[in-house]
Parts: structure tokens; C-alpha cells; sequence
């Protein structure tokens, strides 16, 4: 791995410097194999360093990367090359990750999770201060259903993230991630995943708290259901001071029964709070060929809503039922048995 210092802040004064040049007296490492690759992700990096990818770089044969690797602080410069067939135990990231990464492509990643680990997500367990930049996963391989592509994001900026292919199961909570907190989310695009349905789940974010999402596509997911009493719906469980702005559900597979459709909705399962906003929203389903009707939301939530809620579309066949209660219902209120009707759009 061959490394150069970087200029110092006074001798930049006048530098003319690339966009995502360091303006530090920190190193700047470049990465042009595997071994380089690896030994970059392989143990704690407190150090704010940049690592420069200078070529593609392919992984078959490697021995998987450890899940016990530390936190990251460094900054990641893919300048749109791509690594092919990295193997890993855990997440890309395995901890914390408080660095920016830019303009990289993971080919056909092996996911070979151990039995019984805790930390089965994709790319990090937790993003923290951090910037995500076009970050694509292609065909990613998963031995064992994994949780969500984040655990946690913290005061952290997406903007651009694809993955797709592969068909690999997730059995967790959330697709995107579990918990979002001051974070934007734009450019997100994620295609071909089997959702086991075992508990209170959500499709993108199960809880999230003065954030935004932009621009977000979900496509080709396959939905199983695996217990009657858990309510699921295609945005949040809990969302607090969220604005969403252009989010869009296409190739949905889902059961063909009623303990599914009795229990689903469009944007929250539970509770919406503070200064929360919802536009630009498009759904379409292919399954079984029926028609499902579900809400918006709870109809606990129908007053706080009132003027929150603009452009809606779904595609032709598919019912939007408005927001209410409707007999009979089961564990105070939480559980629906919706009318068989359809609503105005």
C-alpha cells in the first residue's frame, strides 16, 4: 500500500486541490489490491486518513474478513472502481463509521455471517457523522438472513446508494435500517430482497427521528409472512419531525391472505409525531393478482394528519382505504379488519 503525505493546511492556500482532496496533515494511503483493501478495513482506524482506490480489484479466493474489527474514522476515495467478491463475517463497516466514503462498487460481496452473530447488516452497525456518496452493491451473496443495511445512522449524510441483485433474505425490522436520528437520505435505490416477516416490521426505516428521504426506490421485494399478530407498513413503525419527498415501492410481492392485508400500512403502523411530512409516495404491487385495500396510517393518527399527506399515487387496481377503525378489532385498537371497499385516490 503506497501512501503520501498530504499538504498542509498553509500550503494549500495556494493549491488548487481536487474536490475531495484532504486539507490535513493526515496520509493518504493507495489502494491497488486486495491485501491493501483488506488490511484497510482490517482492525480499528481512528486516524482520519484517505484511502485511494487506483484501480479495480478483485477478491476471489479471499479468506473472509473477521466480524470483530474495530471503528473507522477514515475517508474512502473509490473514485468509481469497483472490488469484486470480497468475503466478510460482518458488515463492510463493523462498527462505527464517522468517515466519508466516496464513488464505490462492492461486485458480488460474500456476506458468510457465522452462527450466531449479532451484527448481520450490510454496510455498517453504525454510521455516525458520517457521508456515504454513491456507494453501489452489486449480487450481494448472504449465507444467513441478514438484519438491515444499517443498524443506526446518526447525524449522517446518503446521497446515492444501490443495491442490487442476489435475492437475499432479511428477516429484521427494517430494510434501510433500524433507526435513523438528523440524517438525509437521497438517491436510494434497492432491488431484489426476500422480507421474512416474524415481527413489528417496517420496509424502510422502523424508527426515525428528524430526517429526510429523497428519491428512494424499493423494487423486487418479496414479502413472507410468519406470524398473524405483527403489523408491518412500507415506510415507518415511528417517525418523529421526518419529511419524506419522492419515495416509490414497484414489484411488491406480498402474501395472499387476510392476516397480511388486515395489518398493513402505507406510510405507519404506530405513531407519527412533531413536524412530519409525506409527498410524492407511489405503489404498485404484482402477487397473487388481487387488489389489496390498506390505510394510510392509524386512524389514531387521522387528525395530526390532516394536510401532511399530498400525492399519493398507486398504480391502477390498487385501493387506498382512508384512515378508521373498523369492527372487529383486537388488542386496543392496534389490529384492523378492514371494510371491503374502495376509496378515492
Amino acid at each position: 500500500m503506497k501512501f503520501t503525505k498530504t499538504l498542509n493546511v498553509l500550503a494549500l492556500a495556494s493549491v488548487c486541490v481536487a474536490s475531495h482532496a484532504t486539507a490535513s496533515s493526515e496520509e493518504v494511503f493507495d489502494v491497488s489490491t486486495c491485501e491493501d483493501f483488506v488490511s484497510m478495513l482490517d482492525g480499528a482506524r481512528y486516524k482520519k486518513d484517505t484511502y485511494r482506490l487506483t484501480n479495480d480489484i478483485d477478491c476471489y479466493g479471499m479468506q473472509p474478513l473477521g466480524n470483530k474489527r474495530g471503528a473507522y474514522n477514515f475517508n474512502i476515495e473509490g473514485n468509481g472502481y469497483k472490488v469484486s467478491h470480497l468475503a466478510l463475517q460482518g458488515p463492510l463497516f463493523n462498527r462505527r463509521f464517522t468517515g466519508k466514503l466516496y464513488d464505490l462498487v462492492l461486485e458480488q460481496p460474500l456476506y458468510d455471517f457465522p452462527s450466531g452473530a449479532a451484527k448481520k447488516y450490510l454496510v455498517a452497525e453504525k454510521l455516525s457523522n458520517a457521508s456515504i456518496n454513491n456507494l453501489t452493491l452489486i449480487g450481494p451473496s448472504v449465507n444467513k438472513p441478514f438484519l438491515s443495511v444499517f443498524n443506526s445512522v446518526y447525524s449522517s449524510g446518503i446521497d446515492g446508494l444501490t443495491i442490487s441483485g442476489g435475492h437475499s433474505e432479511f428477516n429484521g425490522q427494517a430494510l434501510l435500517s433500524r433507526s435513523v436520528n438528523d440524517s438525509v437520505f437521497s438517491d436510494v435505490f434497492i432491488d431484489s430482497f426476500n422480507h421474512k416477516v416474524e415481527y413489528d416490521s417496517t420496509l424502510l426505516v422502523l424508527n426515525s427521528e428528524g430526517s429526510k428521504f429523497s428519491n428512494v426506490s424499493l423494487k423486487g421485494i418479496d414479502i413472507s409472512w410468519h406470524s398473524p399478530r405483527t403489523g408491518y407498513s412500507f415506510l415507518f413503525k415511528r417517525a418523529s419531525n421526518t419529511n419524506v419527498n419522492g419515495i416509490s415501492f414497484g414489484s411488491v410481492s406480498y402474501p395472499g391472505n387476510d392476516q397480511f392485508r388486515n395489518h398493513v400500512y402505507l406510510i405507519s403502523n404506530d405513531v407519527i409525531r412533531g413536524d412530519s411530512f409525506f409527498s410524492n409516495i407511489s405503489h404498485g404491487f404484482w402477487g397473487d393478482g388481487s387488489s389489496p385495500e390498506f390505510p394510510l396510517y392509524k386512524s389514531s393518527l387521522k387528525d395530526y394528519m390532516e394536510g401532511r399527506v399530498s400525492n399519493v399515487n398507486l398504480m391502477e387496481g390498487l385501493s387506498l382505504l382512508p384512515p378508521q377503525v373498523c369492527e372487529p378489532y383486537v388488542r386496543r385498537d392496534v389490529y384492523y379488519s378492514l371494510p371491503s371497499r374502495v376509496a378515492s385516490k
